[in-house]
């Protein structure tokens, strides 16, 4: 299958979107976003010796190698800052987007589903708002999507150097975050079951490509880290009281996972719930009792201790509005607050979410119909089977990693399994035959683009304020960095060191400081979002205006009184 003609491309149109959201949000600030200010430590490291050994930083149990010198290769040429770093991040979110496109292609999809399931992933909220950061999830995610492009490439055609590609970027994910060596035990569990129902010898050529692959990675990473600070464990507890009540957390956790996969393909499961809605589906009862049953059980297991609607995890999606805030008020003393609250609107959103992921589990069932089936297929039929089988456990692995160890993972770690589901239930459209599907599909989209870009600009605009107000501080009234307590990323870049240095500890987790806030050493002044703060007094605020709610809202920085 070939993509090299201008014509046929999706290079053209995928640019095309991201420079328009580039002039719409524009991605610069030379400041840190969530945990990315960590990373950018570890690029400082490396940056003082990047022909030595791979040095980390002692606050991150992930891999991180991979990220930490893409950052320095980019640093070396631009020079050091967040912007350089954030564009980084940019380069690889073009290639997550293309990776996509191409593996919809590589599954026989239609053209412009292709091209629409790469916008759909790019624009998703969460990808869209970590892709403008130096966080960790969306150069993980482009390499397991490249990873999954080849090993799907080499489901249909066999050839050992599609295996040995998807086995290197599965490597090379690794070397950003752990659980992208899933993709090659994925695809490892796949050809297993493949060969065990053909009763069939492996193929040595393909055995020495896959383990080739990963070997080459996973050996040059282990020379170059051998040197490497060991990272902090993350804390987590284990609550379950027995057996029962632990298979009811993991079903809980995976109809949870399933219904943030669903908002996330949601253009595509409303494209997929048009035909039921219309009677234009052939097996339209059987599909609406198992999919009615499903929400029913999904709702359940959600009742706790009352039936609970999205946003059930932490981080990104917080109510309305992208990304976590990391002020003070809101980080700490009102967590969950945002400014711009959906609220009880949040239940027709969460039963499409729930309804979409259902949908998404049920995609893979004629693909496993097709591979239990006695007698023989076709050979292209079959091949895309076995693409449909390698998603569903790609998608199912991903998501199922997430449970351990966090006891309750980040919102944006479930990104992970969103590409293969939605790949999984593009392949069950009647895309062709259906134009009203296609106009509803395209429309869902760019609603979703449009929340995105919204929230977005949002994020971007309120932390432009804050550093803004933070420069102010440091630069025109000389306040010393450790008075101000700017919210987790700025102690985060300005104190840990000197804070975990005075505590004589490099775990992440031991310490939260003798006041509010990890690593605070100072809190006279504090910058919030929330106004008044007890016990301080208004300095001054920085403005900043908001597409959510379309309204100017302000960054408020608080002194402490005399005395408190």
């Amino acid at each position: 299958m070939r993509y090299n003609t201008i014509r046929r491309s999706f290079v053209p149109p995928i640019l095309l979107l991201m420079l328009a959201t580039f002039v719409a949000v524009p991605p610069w600030g030379d400041f840190p976003q969530n945990d990315d200010w960590v990373h950018a430590k570890a690029v400082q490291r490396q940056l003082e010796d990047l022909s030595g050994p791979y040095q980390g930083h002692p606050f991150c149990a992930s891999t991180l190698a991979g990220q930490v010198y893409w950052g320095a290769l980019f640093t070396r040429i631009f020079g050091f800052s967040f912007n350089t770093l954030r564009f980084s991040t940019l380069v690889l979110s073009f290639f997550l987007a293309w990776g996509v496109a191409l593996c919809g292609r590589e599954m026989g999809l239609p053209r412009r589903l292709a091209l629409l399931c790469a916008l759909i992933v790019w624009t998703s909220p969460i990808v869209l708002v970590v892709s403008y950061s130096f966080m960790l999830d969306v150069p993980f995610l482009a390499m397991t999507v490249l990873s999954g492009l080849f090993y799907l490439r080499a489901l249909r055609t066999g050839k050992p150097g599609a295996v040995f590609l998807g086995s290197l970027f599965g490597g090379l994910g690794y070397a950003i975050r752990q659980p992208a060596l899933l993709l090659p035990i994925a695809y490892a569990c796949t050809t297993g079951l493949i060969h065990l129902r053909r009763r069939q010898r492996p193929d040595w050529r393909q055995m020495i490509a896959f383990l080739g692959g990963l070997a080459l990675v996973l050996l040059t990473l282990a020379w170059l880290t051998r040197n490497r600070e060991t990272g902090s464990a993350y804390a987590f507890e284990i609550h379950a009281a027995g057996l029962l009540d632990g298979l009811l957390r993991w079903l809980r956790f995976g109809v949870i996972a399933m219904t943030y996969t669903g908002l996330f393909l949601a253009p595509l499961g409303i494209a997929r719930l048009w035909p039921l809605l219309r009677n234009r589906e052939s097996n339209r009862a059987a599909l609406c009792v198992v999919i009615g049953l499903y929400t029913v059980a999904a709702f359940l297991l959600l009742w706790r201790p009352g039936i609970c609607r999205m946003p059930f995890l932490p981080s990104y999606l917080y109510d309305l509005g992208l990304s976590p805030l990391t002020l003070h008020d809101a980080y700490i003393e009102h967590r969950g607050w945002a400014p711009v609250q959906l609220g009880k609107w949040w239940w027709p959103v969460t039963l499409l979410a729930v309804i979409c992921g259902g949908l998404a589990l049920w995609s893979v069932t004629p693909a496993l119909r097709d591979f239990f089936k006695a007698g023989g297929t076709s050979r292209r039929r079959a091949g895309r089977t076995h693409q449909a089988l390698f998603l569903f456990i790609w998608g199912g692995f991903q998501l199922g990693s997430l449970k351990n160890p966090w006891l309750w993972p980040h919102d944006r770690y479930l990104i992970a399994g969103f590409p293969p589901f939605l790949l999984l239930l593009a392949m069950t459209l009647a895309w062709r035959k259906n134009p009203e599907m296609r106009r509803i599909a395209w429309l869902s989209a760019a609603l979703i683009y449009a929340f995105s870009l919204a929230g977005t600009q949002d994020f971007m605009a309120w932390n432009r304020a804050r550093w803004s107000a933070i420069n102010d501080l440091m630069n025109v009234r000389k306040v010393p960095v450790t008075s101000i307590n700017g919210g987790y990323e700025f102690y985060g870049w300005y104190l840990s060191d000197a804070y975990m240095k005075e505590h004589q500890t490099e775990n992440f987790w031991d310490f939260y400081g003798d006041r509010d806030g990890r690593w605070v050493i100072d809190d006279t002044y504090v910058l919030g979002m929330i106004s008044p703060r007890p016990g301080y007094e208004l300095v001054f605020s920085k403005p900043y205006f908001s597409w959510l709610g379309m309204e100017t809202r302000e960054i408020y920085v608080f002194k402490r009184r005399t005395g408190e």
